[in-house]
């Protein structure tokens, strides 16, 4: 399978990268610490008595959810994974989340 033009598909520009390959280059620049900053609803929805209904539930759900690992291995096995059905469903849905 070829890609072109993949900068076009995810709007978004690609810039070369250059250097020594020996590591990071040193600036004169001081470093600046990470920050980060929540919105006024962000900061509303956090604070509500539903987060910690939401965190409780989702703590109680399993980790691993055999039935669709099972179900993952079956298809392994079978070989759908390779079959024109899902290679078709796979473009079908991979169109329709980039909109061509």
């Amino acid at each position: 399978m070829k890609i072109d033009r993949i900068t076009q598909i995810f709007g978004m520009d690609l810039q070369k990268v250059s250097g020594s390959g020996k590591g990071p280059e040193k600036t004169d620049k001081p470093s600046r610490a990470d920050s980060v900053s929540l919105s006024k609803k962000a900061k509303e929805l956090s604070s509500t008595s539903d987060t910690e209904s939401i965190s409780r539930h989702v703590d109680a759900l399993p980790d691993v959810r055999a039935e669709k690992v099972q179900a993952a291995k079956e298809k392994i096995a079978s070989g759908y994974f390779n079959s024109p059905e899902f290679e078709d469903k796979l473009a079908e849905k991979l169109t329709k989340e980039f909109g061509f």
